[in-house]
């Protein structure tokens, strides 16, 4: 049982009413887990992705002290002591990873947005949280230890993470080139490359039939070309520009939405890979959609500085 709302936690009534709203206007039909804490840090709004991701009902969550969906060891995180931040902590958020709580005292790895508003009309503080779950980083191998690295990053921007991710896997697998490629009808666009192929440039558009992608999104899943099934698979054209025989690629999911494909190839088809590297490609998938997702987040929050005000971090 969470502790009782203490007296006085109303004072300032028509001002919470009024954060409340627009909280619910920007926030009640995310697909993020958005929560909002006042200044005596207890919960005063939690929408439906919130409620799922922390297992309780709005009875349960609101009134809580937000410390209390913290892992035990990491409570203090959400009274500012956070172990990793962005490179945007300056415009008024800051990024963190622990473990947080749900309602039933089970554990999971989160990646959680924080930031301090301002209500302009009367200057009353309020502390905007999204919370995203990072499951598929929590395991404690080297290779996820060293994705971890990249992912909190605290010097990295969005753009530079997803160059390390891509630089990551071109070394892990061995191959030469590697790609984020969005969807846009029946093309693939390239939105993020890195590699020795010339022929490979960022917006580029590929129609999704001449690459080997069309077969990663067919499948909605994990999908290879190399020594072993090279002979049952013809190359794909892609437009005359690329000449790639060895392949392994994976659908990127924003939420539960298909947004691209993450892919890496080489010219050579010589070499085969293992369930180990098309486990691997699916969790850089993740890592990828994770990121985007964020980056959405943090639109969202920027959406809500706007029109609460914000105290600059």
């Amino acid at each position: 049982m969470h502790e009782p709302r203490p007296p006085g936690a109303n004072t300032g009534a028509a001002a919470a009413n009024s954060l409340k709203a627009t909280l619910v206007e920007l926030f009640a039909h995310s697909e993020h887990a958005v929560l909002c804490a006042d200044g005596s840090r207890r919960i005063c709004f939690a929408n439906a992705a919130a409620l799922a991701l922390f297992g309780g009902s709005e009875d349960e969550l609101i009134g809580r002290k937000a410390s209390d969906l913290y892992a035990e060891a990491e409570q203090t995180a959400s009274d500012g002591a956070c172990q990793q931040t962005s490179a945007d902590t300056g415009q008024g958020y800051i990024r963190w990873l622990g473990h947080r709580r749900r309602c039933d005292g089970a554990t999971f790895a989160g990646q959680t947005l924080i930031a301090t508003l301002r209500d302009p009309r009367d200057g009353g503080l309020a502390y905007l949280e999204f919370v995203h779950e990072v499951s598929a980083l929590a395991g404690q191998t080297q290779v996820l230890h060293a994705l971890r690295g990249i992912m909190f990053d605290s010097a990295l921007t969005f753009e530079a993470r997803r160059r390390a991710l891509l630089e990551f896997g071109c070394e892990h697998f061995g191959l030469a080139c590697g790609a984020i490629s969005e969807q846009d009808g029946d093309e693939l666009v390239v939105v993020a490359a890195v590699g020795s192929e010339p022929g490979l440039q960022v917006g580029q558009a590929f129609n999704r039939g001449d690459t080997y992608c069309d077969h990663t999104l067919a499948q909605n899943a994990a999908f290879r070309r190399d020594g072993l099934t090279c002979e049952r698979m013809p190359p794909r054209a892609y437009a005359g520009r690329l000449e790639l025989s060895r392949y392994i690629g994976c659908p990127v999911l924003v939420g539960t939405a298909c947004h691209g494909t993450l892919w890496f190839a080489d010219r050579e088809a010589d070499g085969l890979f293992s369930q180990a590297d098309l486990d691997l490609i699916a969790v850089l998938a993740r890592c990828v959609g994770e990121e985007i997702e964020m980056e959405r987040c943090i639109g969202s929050l920027r959406q809500a500085q706007d029109r609460l005000g914000h105290t600059g971090g």
